[in-house]
């Protein structure tokens, strides 16, 4: 390229070779041939300096030189200031000469170059765009074809060892300076970044061998490198590989000083303030001006490894050094080392140079516009530097010269290019770089020490240390902002190392590492990197670029075929490497092998190569000039550029002086400096240079190891150091938290019980001579009693409070007596023979040592040896036969006796003959005796009635006051085995009072009465036994012989081959299948009463008694299989609608756990924390999503108006509504469940995450942005971001629910109303539905949260990952699926980042989430069409409660996290945890936070629902609706993003808006007031309230309502059944006061017969009607009601509503409805006696058969109520009512039987229905009698028994 005559003048004027003012004249003298001749007064110029302009300029100016528009012999005037500084400018920009006038350059409006490559090619858009793949001239070679790295047999760190280590020091022989050096490497930075790693975290490590010194030190087994990043859309099949990605654009577009994007500009362009920097200027530094760039204070997202040299600082402090250390540049590598750094100036300067000249001359232009004016100007100058002058003295050869552009071609970087050939720098990279002064100031090197920068260090060092430089390049400058021009000048003094195979320590075994390896082996990794990339052997890249193959590996062939200089000791190793096979060669050693006085033929070809298709693919190329970018002048001007002219405009270096003109070439005779600086350029070198002319250069002497400062050794660090105590302590707090729950629970029901203690005591009053106690019933059983010692009747008497008689302790027989106390007698135990333990314990010492006293006195009166016995509180409570163990040795003394009595005679006789000889033996069991109370208790009868005495006396047959097992067997004997006379014998002997043999009428009425109990009072009793007499001839004055006897029951004795006597024992395994309504014997007067009305209703539960032998059969085995097969149909049938739903439930619920669990296992197998945690992953999860599905689910349950409303349609017919409690329950089950799954799953994950370097940590959680610098620990994932905290919350909060259970049970303040569970235990409370608000605007948040991930940016560095979010991001979420191989199983999930970190562990953990989502909660509100839903379980409890172990869903999610957050921090020391063990530096992350607040949160729930529910009630009612912080806490637990996006609405949204609308619906109605008209005061406790009756309030017999009375509380709402019927006016309330509330509501609503004139009751809120399962009666044909005793209400609407419907002749499908009402006795609820007597008079079509069954009698034909039975059916003999009842309704004596009940009503009924309805409300084991019977009598044929029961 010719020079002008303007041009030799510019370059001489900004050289001042040539005065400014001379006005030199230039003129080619042809006589001499070559030399110019410069006229003016200057004098000529020489030829010796021509001479010199052509080795500096490459050609000397053609003939003629043109001439200069302004170019005048006479002197030009003297410039001004601007004219000064932009005397470059004004020629480069302006086109004007120094000394002309001129004028601003034309405005043109052009296109500006983009900043990420796109559209540069309009053909091609995305043809060298940034995230682009890289080009693949040569075929891949992976393993396997598609993605695999290629295997070879050369270990990379032998092959570095061996062929590339040597002494360094040598110097360049082609002239090159480590200006060249270093400017060559930015250029490598301007157009290719390939080293980002791969995302998710796929790592290619380097075996270590023993004998290699990081073996030693770091004393690892493996070198660390992670895969690059590649396009997720390649690496499917061998015709799509993998392709790696160039992050940045392949242009000489400015990327390196503009960022390749325009948001990245902009952030260079802005000061820490957030101004812009004015006039289109790159923002300056605060501190050291306008020359250097801005400090990163907005966190660009700049490469930030950590500096080496500062390891064991980083390891101390935790976290590494920050990133707005740096300088803001366009180069995320830019401050990677301070020569590199250098050029980053330079650039930025020059930049601001240029806009500063625009706008001198553009006064009118836009900051923007003067902006995009520079970055052209720029952009061109860059690019001329880097081609014409760069490339040619790097290369020492020129590209051909530019035709046009070409848009055939790509610009794109190659691979071989990338993984090989660039590399070629590496072995010129010197060891140090000098810091020099200028010539003035005598040029003097100065030394720079990084590790001990005091000056400590022992050895004299030079220059700067490249190994120890690494990311420490600000330091430099810092100290002194002169060391940039210091630099400069060293870089242009200083040689790079020689061109040949050596590579100096600072890259081959000192480069920067990450912080578990801070030095590794560069060039071990080009190796490796190639391998990664798949590129072919040696000879294959050879042979593609047209180079000659080698045969074999031989020395002289190799040095014949390639031209190296290379030692034949080098090639001899590369021989013995590679086996001598040169196809297995790697291309970076064989290629670096050639290398001459520059890269070898391969890499010469594949370098030239690359910048010419870089150039001439660039459609904003400056030469090209059809882009209109520049005039054809400012074309041949920019070709003119050097990049001393650069430097010249930005520092005050004088050319020649301080620095030579041409800084990419050593300094010889023609590219000088100053004397000075040459006196220091000590060290000559021949040298060929670029022009291949030789010459001697000169350089400053070599930095080498033994002139410059030690590397630091390799270190490594765990990533769990530091976590170990914030992991322990984690851990055991929620565990200790959880315990702590229960703890507290139980301490506050301790002190409750003491408070209790101390106002019992003081309660109640004693009479003198008694003592008041609490007796110690079992281990947890207490009770107050009152101990009255009775001296006349030998015993010691234990009354209640209420002088209920508890216990008596016989003292008639015994001598002996032992008290074993206390020292201060506050507890004592009063041990006498054959009688449990009185264990009794005392307000203070004053009542025990009062006790002590009057029993010491009482002792001796009697004649009793009293022992004492003091012992130890502890000792105390051991070594006590409570009522428990004797009970149970009573049992074995019944067992024993009645299995041997009712056996087979044969084994009678046995036990008869073994009995008879052992009631001399010494043996415990058979010498053990009864007292008539223990008798008394096994029967079930007062001590002192008539009956029990006279069967005492009878079995009492010594008369010693203790039954012997003998004497017990005798009469049970009889019993067993006795003929009819016998029995009757015996009877007569035990009513025969006075022993005369004759029984007298009072003495049977005595009898009667003993055994009738609280029924004594019955005035009717008399007259019923003297008409009994009668009937058999006997007057009530006469007495009654045995005959006589014998024919009141019936003489043919048939009652008494039934009669027996019943015992607990019995009663628990009695397997009798006698009916409670057995056939009445013919000939009794029973018989003849019998009427056919009574007889019918008799029969409704009549069965046969079933005889001893059951025949067997030979099949008998298929008959057993037959019914066990029949059993199961039947029950399934029963309830097909509950298993079809609850199976679907659990379906969907494991599907939806297996989804995340396979796409975490397979489709994410190799991603990150997959590969991490392993299996955690997919467990964790799992479950998750399951927790998820759960969760969200209950909400559903608890919708208690929509589940009413559809209760009443058809959908009841399919969906079992019934069940929803039940389901409720059955959810949060699950959802506990999976919880428990997450939490243990996170344990182990958290664990696991812990282990990890930061940098995997930011690829696996993406969208997680965090500080560079942070070291993240486990307390850092648990406790500083959301998600963890959220996390522990949630499982703190499960503990309320599980102690809600325990908290029931102590303190439940409502009624026993059979809603009173559902209520209070899922009630929503005023402050839930204000939450709810809350919950909806934190789903709002959520979603918003979610779509501002950006705003983390304000708050944090963006990682390189992230910024190039749109591009990127996008893309790999598209991963390749191929077969499953050791690396990479390229499915859908398999590979990202979480899922490689944690495995299976992140699959699970993220299907808990989704069950819990969905768990239901249950409503029972009433629905008011009947005909529209019949397809969900709306009523079904069991599903709520299959939810419930929603938390153990989560208790798996975060233990899951646990262990997948271990595999983040492995390595940290204790400096962290020794005071901030939980440093909250604020909520960096939304999912650790939440999720640790989830975990608290979680724990204290299920703590609060299992436990503190039974103590205290209140803490579970306020615990257990805080339910909606639980929601809130698992939205904001998933939004932050950390392992997926969130997606826990698409379960909530929807149950959660069913949900606030179900209680809007609530919300509009229980506020209004209702007024009480009247308030009865009924037995037992019972108050009626008669309530206004709403205006269209409309409900079903059997529902419920939630009230809250005015006089109590508003906000307190409890449940009770509606006793009123549909039709009538006002609604009725009976409620039975138990608890506290219930308690106080009787106390504040008077009787209404107490009420004075005026006086009005508390109005009451009403919340209601809802559902229950009652309210389907009307759907059976049969109909079985079983109540239990307040279980009634329901029952009361219900009949009501039938004998209303019955009595106005509407249509009823029921056709028979038989009511079960077992009671202890019926004067409780008399009350309802008068509604049932209402219900028979109503009933003319005798529908409706009502069954009264009185518990505290035994059986019809039990020895004691036998009397009973005959006197209950003489009464209906004579009035047709019952006795006790007075009702129509049959009255039975003990509990019923109802398998033998529902035997007699299937077979009576079975043909009126397929289906018979069994509704039960009582207490759970009512319900369960009734199940188990239901069960039983459906495994026969014939029609199903469904049941629905609900508990009080």
């Amino acid at each position: 390229m010719g020079l002008t005559k303007e041009d030799i003048l510019r370059r001489l004027v900004r050289s001042r070779s040539v005065r400014e003012d001379s006005g030199a004249v230039w003129k080619r003298d042809d006589g001499d041939g070559g030399e110019y001749v410069g006229e003016g007064e200057g004098g000529a110029v020489s030829a010796v300096e021509v001479t010199a302009m052509e080795l500096v300029f490459g050609q000397a100016c053609p003939r003629p030189c043109p001439g200069h528009v302004g170019a005048s012999s006479s002197p030009p005037p003297a410039l001004g200031g601007r004219q000064q500084q932009f005397k470059f400018l004004d020629w480069l920009i302006g086109g004007c000469v120094v000394g002309a006038s001129c004028g601003a350059p034309a405005d043109r409006h052009v296109e500006y170059e983009g900043y990420d490559g796109w559209y540069n090619n309009l053909a091609k858009p995305s043809q060298g765009a940034v995230d682009t793949p890289l080009l693949r001239l040569l075929p891949p070679a992976y393993e396997d074809g598609v993605y695999q790295p290629v295997s070879r047999k050369a270990n990379p760190l032998e092959v570095s060892e061996k062929l590339m280590r040597g002494q360094n020091g040598r110097m360049s022989k082609g002239g090159r300076t480590a200006f060249l050096l270093f400017f060559g490497q930015q250029v490598v930075e301007e157009i290719l970044d390939a080293q980002g790693p791969g995302c998710p975290p796929e790592y290619f490590n380097i075996d270590i061998k023993s004998d290699h010194d990081f073996a030693r030190s770091p004393k690892l087994k493996v070198m660390p490198l992670l895969r690059t990043r590649y396009d997720m859309t390649t690496g499917f099949s061998p015709n799509n590989p993998r392709q790696q990605l160039n992050e940045i654009t392949p242009y000489l577009d400015g990327g390196l000083v503009y960022g390749t994007s325009k948001g990245w500009a902009d952030a260079l362009r802005t000061f820490a303030n957030g101004s812009l920097a004015p006039d289109g200027l790159l923002a300056w530094h605060d501190q050291l001006g306008e020359g250097f760039p801005a400090e990163n204070a907005q966190r660009l997202p700049l490469a930030n490894p950590p500096p080496p040299t500062n390891h064991s600082s980083y390891v101390t402090q935790q976290e590494t050094a920050k990133v707005d250390r740096f300088f803001k540049l366009g180069n995320p590598r830019g401050n990677e080392n301070p020569f590199l750094l250098t050029f980053g100036v330079v650039w930025f300067r020059w930049h601001n140079h240029v806009a500063r000249y625009l706008r001198s001359v553009h006064r009118g232009w836009s900051g923007e516009r003067i902006f995009n004016e520079a970055r052209k100007w720029v952009i061109a100058t860059y690019q001329a530097v880097v081609f014409y002058d760069w490339l040619p003295r790097y290369m020492h050869t020129s590209l051909p010269k530019y035709q046009a552009y070409r848009p055939t071609v790509d610009p794109q970087v190659s691979h071989i290019f990338q993984s090989a050939a660039m590399r070629f720098g590496h072995t010129l990279v010197t060891s140090g770089v000098y810091l020099r002064d200028k010539n003035g100031q005598g040029c003097t090197p100065l030394p720079f020490e990084l590790t001990a920068p005091d000056g400590s260090s022992q050895r004299r060092v030079v220059g700067v240390r490249t190994c120890n430089s690494f990311w420490r390049s600000p330091e430099l400058f810092t100290r002194d902002p002169a060391n940039f021009e210091r630099f400069l000048m060293g870089l242009s003094s200083q040689s790079t190392e020689e061109e040949d195979n050596i590579i100096v320590d600072d890259l081959r075994g000192r480069v920067f590492g990450p912080l578990e390896f801070s030095r590794r082996d560069l060039m071990a990794i080009n190796i490796q990197r190639g391998r990664d990339h798949g590129l072919p052997d040696y000879n294959t890249a050879r042979r593609h670029f047209g180079l000659a193959t080698l045969d074999s590996l031989d020395v002289k062939e190799y040095k014949q075929k390639t031209g190296t200089h290379v030692e034949d000791q080098v090639l001899t190793s590369l021989r013995s490497l590679y086996d001598d096979d040169p196809s297995s060669v790697d291309i970076w050693p064989g290629g670096l092998l050639e290398t001459r006085n520059g890269p070898g033929q391969l890499f010469a070809k594949v370098i030239l190569d690359q910048f010419e298709r870089i150039r001439d693919a660039d459609r904003f190329w400056f030469e090209n000039s059809k882009s209109d970018l520049f005039t054809q002048e400012e074309r041949d001007r920019l070709g003119q550029v050097r990049i001393i002219d650069v430097i010249l405009s930005i520092t005050d270096l004088e050319p020649s002086v301080d620095i030579q003109e041409d800084p990419f070439t050593a300094v010889h005779q023609a590219n000088g400096v100053g004397d000075t600086c040459a006196e220091q350029l000590s060290v000559p070198r021949s040298c060929t240079l670029h022009n291949n002319v030789t010459t001697t250069c000169k350089y400053l002497p070599q930095i080498s190891d033994s002139n410059a400062e030690e590397c630091t050794k390799p270190e490594t660090y765990d990533y769990f150091s530091g976590s170990e105590v914030s992991y322990i302590l984690v851990l055991f707090f929620l565990l200790g938290l959880c315990f702590a729950t229960v703890v507290v629970v139980k301490v506050m029901a301790v002190m409750k019980v003491k408070r209790h203690t101390k106002k019992a005591f003081s309660s109640f009053k004693i009479q003198e001579g008694s003592h008041k106690a609490k007796e110690r019933v079992t281990l947890r059983e207490s009770r107050y009693v009152v101990v009255r010692l009775e001296q006349e009747s030998r015993r010691i008497e234990v009354t209640g409070t209420g002088q209920e008689r508890l216990r008596i302790i016989d003292l008639s027989n015994v001598q002996e007596m032992k008290v074993r106390h206390l020292q201060d007698f506050t507890q004592m135990v009063i041990c006498v023979s054959n009688h449990y333990d009185l264990f009794l314990s005392f307000q203070d010492g004053w009542h025990a040592k009062r006790l002590h006293k009057e029993l010491t006195e009482f002792c001796q009166n009697l004649g009793i040896n009293l022992t004492l016995s003091p012992e130890s509180k502890t000792s105390l409570q051991f070594g006590i036969v409570t009522v428990k163990q004797r009970e149970k040795q009573l049992a074995d003394f019944s067992r024993v006796v009645l299995s041997n009595a009712f056996g087979s005679s044969k084994q009678a006789d046995v036990a008869a003959n073994l009995i008879a000889m052992g009631s001399h033996n010494k043996n415990y069991f058979l010498s053990m005796e009864l007292t008539q109370v223990e008798l008394a208790n096994q029967l079930g009868m007062l001590p002192d009635s008539v009956f029990v005495k006279q069967l005492f006396r009878l079995m009492d047959q010594d008369s010693n006051g203790f039954i012997t097992l003998k004497e017990f067997w005798d009469v049970m004997v009889v019993f067993a085995r006795g003929k009819p006379e016998e029995k009757a014998r015996l009877i007569f002997n035990i009513y025969d009072i006075s022993r005369t043999g004759q029984l007298s009428a009072p003495d049977l009425v005595g009898m009667v009465r003993s055994t009738l109990g609280s029924e004594s009072k019955n005035q009717d009793l008399n007259h019923i036994v003297q008409t009994m007499l009668h009937s058999v001839g006997v007057s009530a004055d006469q007495p009654i012989n045995f005959e006589q006897f014998q024919k009141i029951f019936n003489t043919r004795s048939d009652v008494f081959n039934h009669v027996q006597i019943d015992v607990l024992e019995m009663s628990r395994k009695s397997n009798s299948r006698f009916s409670l309504y057995d056939e009445i014997p013919t000939g009794g007067f029973a018989a003849e009463a019998a009427r056919k009305e009574y007889d019918e209703a008799r029969q409704e539960v009549l069965t046969q008694e079933e005889s001893d032998e059951v025949p067997k059969d030979k099949l008998w085995l298929c008959v057993e299989l037959s019914e066990s097969f029949r059993s199961i149909v039947n029950n399934i049938k029963n309830k097909q609608q509950t298993l079809f739903w609850g199976t679907l439930y659990t379906i969907v619920m494991l599907l939806i756990f297996a989804e995340r669990a396979y796409y975490y296992t397979i489709e994410r197998e190799h991603a990150g924390l997959r590969r991490i945690a392993g299996l955690g992953v997919t467990v964790t999860r799992g479950a998750a999503s399951a927790m998820m599905f759960t969760y969200s689910t209950l909400l559903v349950t608890m919708c208690r108006n929509v589940l009413s409303f559809l209760r009443s349609t058809m959908l009841h017919r399919i969906f079992p509504f019934d069940n929803m409690v039940d389901f409720h329950r059955y959810i949060g089950a699950w959802a506990l469940f999976w919880t428990l799954v997450h939490i243990i799953g996170h344990c182990i994950n958290f664990y696991h995450i812990s282990t990890q370097t930061a940098m995997d940590l930011a690829c696996i959680f993406r969208d997680f942005f965090r500080g560079t610098h942070v070291l993240p620990k486990f307390h850092y994932w648990c406790l500083q971001t959301i998600t963890g905290l959220t996390g522990v919350l949630l499982t703190i909060h499960t503990p309320l629910y599980v102690l809600r259970f325990f908290a029931r049970r102590h303190f439940s303040g409502s009624s026993g109303s059979p809603q009173h569970r559902i209520l209070l235990g899922h009630g929503f409370l005023g402050l839930a539905a204000q939450t709810t608000k809350k919950m909806i605007f934190a789903l709002c948040l959520h979603q918003r949260w979610c779509q501002m991930t950006k705003w983390n940016h304000q708050v944090t560095e963006l990682t390189p990952q992230l910024y190039l979010e749109g591009s990127k991001h996008t893309k790999r979420e598209v991963l390749p699926g191929r077969k499953r191989k050791i690396f990479f199983r390229m499915n859908v999930r398999e590979h990202a980042g979480l899922r490689r970190f944690a495995g299976r562990g992140v699959t699970a953990l993220r299907s808990c989430i989704t069950m819990c989502s969905l768990t239901p909660r249950p409503s029972p509100h009433v629905p008011k069409c009947q005909q529209i839903f019949c397809i969900f379980p709306f009523d079904n409890r069991y599903f709520h409660r299959y939810s419930e172990p929603g938390p153990v869903l989560g208790a798996g999610h975060i233990i899951g996290h646990c262990i997948n957050f271990y595999h983040n921090p492995r390595r940290q020391p204790w400096a962290w945890l020794c005071l901030p063990i939980f440093p909250l530096r604020g909520l960096q992350t939304i999912t650790a936070p939440t999720g640790v607040l989830l975990t608290i949160h979680t724990a204290v729930i299920y703590a609060f629902a299992y436990f503190a529910r039974r103590h205290f009630f209140w803490l579970f009612w306020l615990t257990h609706n805080t339910y909606p912080v639980f929601y809130v806490l698992m939205v904001f637990h998933g939004s932050g993003r950390l392992v997926q996006p969130p997606f826990f609405h698409f379960f909530f949204l929807g149950p959660c808006l069913l949900f606030v609308l179900d209680k809007l619906v609530s919300f509009s109605r229980n506020k209004i007031q209702i007024d009480v008209k009247s308030v009865t005061h009924l037995p037992s406790n019972v108050t009626l309230l008669e309530i206004r009756r709403p205006p269209n309030f409309s409900f079903q017999s059997g529902q419920w309502v939630r009230i809250a009375s005015l006089g109590i509380s508003s906000k307190e709402y409890h449940p009770f059944t509606l006793s009123s019927a549909p039709h009538e006016e006002n609604l009725t309330l009976h409620i039975r006061a138990v608890g506290p509330w219930t308690h106080k509501l009787r106390k504040i609503y008077k009787d209404k017969a107490t009420m004075q004139k005026g006086e009005k009751f508390p109005q009451i809120y009403m919340d209601g009607p809802f559902g229950e399962g009652h309210q389907n009666w009307w759907d059976y044909e049969v109909v079985i009601f079983v109540a239990g005793g307040i279980g009634v209400t329901p029952f009361a609407s219900i009949l009501k509503d039938i004998a209303y419907k019955l009595e106005h002749s509407k249509y009823l499908k029921t056709k028979k409805v038989i009511f079960l009402w077992t009671t202890r006795s019926q004067k409780q609820f008399e009350w309802m006696t008068d509604i049932l007597r209402a219900v028979e008079a109503a009933d003319r079509r005798n529908i409706i058969r009502t069954h009264v069954f009185i518990t505290q009698f035994k059986s019809k034909f039990d020895l004691r109520t036998i009397m009973l039975y005959l006197a209950e059916r003489h009464f209906q003999k004579i009035s047709g009512t019952s006795l006790f009842t007075g009702l129509r309704a049959i009255t039975h004596f003990s509990r019923p039987d109802f398998t033998a009940v529902f035997a007699s009503i299937k077979k009576k009924y079975g043909s009126m229905s397929s289906v018979i309805g069994v509704f039960t409300c009582g207490s759970p084991n009512l319900s369960r009698a009734v199940e188990q019977s239901c069960q039983a009598i459906n495994q026969e044929e014939g029609p199903l028994f469904r049941h629905y029961y609900e508990n009080f």
